[in-house]
């Protein structure tokens, strides 16, 4: 579930997390968010701005929260 897939990326299982995260529903503006800050820790930051936007389609306030993290900075960056 999303709780196993946020204590994954916690301990710096990216991996791991994102597979957790590729069974959750991707409707969730949660999921697509912490997907696309694995993915850019990852440094997939094409696939990471994907879901980045999907987030932001469900929810535009989640831009806010992007602000505060410094793995979606760059992505911020990009949708500028």
């Amino acid at each position: 579930d999303y709780n196993s897939a946020l204590a994954f990326m916690s301990a710096g299982y990216n991996h791991s997390a994102l597979d957790v995260m590729g069974r959750l529903k991707q409707e969730d503006p949660k999921v697509c968010y912490l997907m696309a800050m694995v993915l850019s820790r990852l440094g997939q930051l094409d696939e990471a701005m994907k879901y980045f936007e999907l987030c932001l389609a469900y929810d535009p306030y989640m831009v806010h929260r992007a602000n505060l993290d410094p793995e979606m900075s760059e992505l911020v960056k990009r949708m500028n």
